[in-house]
């Protein structure tokens, strides 16, 4: 039996080296006919070539060769070139492939690169430098042949190492510089960041609040929730729309989304549906859509978020509008911070800023929504809004899914908390607070922000909670792994009606310590004494 397998694999060896042989030729003679039939053109190099080939053939033919039996199985008899199998070269010394191309190889051969790397060998050992010509079959087989290379001249080495040497330095000049421009980006607030700042604070505050709410109830809001309606009802006779996030609450600008909720089947309360069955929704409401042209254009499906959204543009209104249709878990959150705004306006304000903030700063993936969250659970920090579970008591509840999605819309006045004064110096003190709470006091390390309960809950002891996290502590025992809350992310803000659900999940670490380094920067920078404008430039 050893002596039958030994034979075996000595006859795979033979016949995988036929076959290697078999696919150079195969590989040559399909680049020899191709250039037939491009070319007519001959040197004597060629033609040394060609008889050397012609040559070797009959040496190899008359020395007796052993047949072997040919193998079925073999696939050698395609046509390479249709199955676009061509012939590659790799540089051993370089770990490179080549083009075969004459020129090429010749450039690579007296590269600095390659004639470094020569180099290096000689001082390892004496011998020829080879490449290997590489040619690949369908069924990944490689055989290989070694091309002899013309030795470097002294001078040839000597400049090569010299200009090898220079490269080196100059990339790790490069990556220097790269490095303390980065340090420098993350040690100075951007320019336009600076600007803002220095502006005239209260006049942006009073224009911003008085656009934000006049865009959260607008005659046009209507206009296209009927065109919408018109167009969508012949194939969902049920479907009913409503407006929610920014605009609606009162955090909106002129270059706002209109963020649209389209509830087809009834599924304002329903939790965790079918992706397969909201971008079915979806597609087919872009495309009775599609056919207004004089209302819509610019269609966008986003069917791989979180939440899938049908991006549109409402011609007749110069509104673009996202369409969601998930469930009414969006309106709920807006309806919750649009109270919130009401009773307490410093609320608005600060997010107002903050909001512009962020977007002169350069911080990205930090969205709206865990902006005003973090507004929120700083101002609960400082005992001026209460946490948002106290809104949730005693109240028949609005569930969506296993999420309570309703509250009490109790005043500031029901609450035993420190009442404050709506004028600039106190909105300067708190827009202080905000940036120096966030630049240095807060763990993000080992805190997630909790705008539920109003204070940092340890990552530590987050599934395991009581209280208040009851109902997150039921689902997560039910759905341990497929939907907690994504307590490993590097920046953890709670939502606080869906409980699962981080809203600075996709934050980096790079994108997290950058906002805490600009917080700290601002705060330092809202010190300065305000009559003294000039003074922060």
């Amino acid at each position: 039996a050893i002596y039958q397998n030994m034979a075996n694999l000595e006859s795979n060896t033979i016949h995988n080296k036929v076959e290697n042989l078999n696919l150079d030729i195969r590989l040559f003679l399909e680049h020899f006919a191709n250039y037939r039939e491009k070319s007519n053109y001959i040197d004597k190099n060629l033609v040394k070539s060609l008889n050397r080939v012609v040559q070797c053939i009959d040496e190899f033919l008359s020395s007796d060769p052993v047949e072997v039996p040919t193998r079925e199985e073999t696939i050698i008899n395609c046509h390479l070139g249709e199955n676009r199998i061509t012939m590659m070269l790799f540089c051993t010394l370089c770990k490179e492939h080549l083009a075969p191309r004459a020129n090429t190889v010749q450039r690579h051969i007296n590269s600095p690169n390659h004639l470094t790397n020569y180099v290096q060998l000689q001082q390892r050992r004496n011998g020829e430098a080879t490449t290997e010509k590489t040619s690949k079959s369908l069924n990944g087989e490689i055989s290989t042949r070694k091309v002899i290379m013309q030795q470097p001249t002294e001078a040839q080495m000597q400049a090569a190492y010299d200009k090898s040497v220079e490269k080196s330095r100059q990339k790790a000049a490069k990556k220097e510089r790269k490095r303390d421009q980065k340090k420098k980006e993350t040690q100075n607030l951007p320019k336009k960041a600076r600007s803002f700042i220095n502006q005239n604070c209260a006049a942006f505050i009073d224009e911003s609040v008085k656009i934000a709410n006049k865009l959260k109830e607008m005659p046009l809001y209507n206009d296209i929730r009927n065109t919408m309606r018109r167009s969508i009802q012949p194939i969902y006779p049920d479907v009913k729309i409503s407006f929610f996030g920014s605009r609606i609450c009162g955090l909106g600008s002129p270059q706002s989304d209109l963020d649209v909720f389209v509830n087809i089947g009834d599924v304002y309360n329903l939790y965790n549906e079918r992706k397969i069955a909201i971008n079915k929704k979806l597609e087919k409401v872009r495309e009775v859509l599609k056919s207004n042209k004089e209302e819509w254009t610019q269609f966008q499906s986003v069917t791989n978020a979180r939440v899938p959204i049908l991006r549109v543009f409402n011609i007749k209104c110069h509104i673009d509008c996202d369409l969601s249709f998930s469930n009414g878990l969006g309106d709920c959150n807006t309806q919750l911070v649009k109270h919130i705004f009401t009773i307490l306006p410093l609320a608005q304000k600060l997010s107002l800023y903050i909001k512009k903030w962020f977007l002169f700063s350069g911080i990205g993936l930090i969205t709206n929504y865990a902006q005003v969250l973090m507004v929120i659970f700083y101002l609960q920090t400082k005992r001026i809004l209460p946490p948002i579970k106290e809104f949730q008591t005693n109240l028949e509840p609005l569930l969506i899914g296993p999420w309570l999605g309703n509250f009490v819309p109790r005043q500031l006045k029901d609450f035993k908390l420190e009442t404050v004064e709506d004028n600039f110096p106190t909105f300067m003190k708190h827009l202080k607070g905000f940036f120096e709470y966030y630049g240095k006091t807060f763990d993000f390390h080992g805190s997630v922000v909790c705008p539920l309960l109003g204070t940092p809950v340890y990552k530590s002891n987050f599934n395991t909670l009581k209280g208040a996290f009851e109902r997150y502590h039921n689902f997560y025992v039910k759905n341990p792994e497929e939907n907690g809350f994504q307590i490993e992310c590097f920046m953890c803000v709670q939502d606080p009606l869906e409980l699962n659900h981080n809203v600075c999940k996709a934050v980096p670490l790079g994108t997290l310590n950058l906002m805490r380094n600009f917080c700290d920067l601002t705060a330092e920078w809202l010190k300065k004494p305000i009559q003294n404008v000039d003074d922060r430039k």
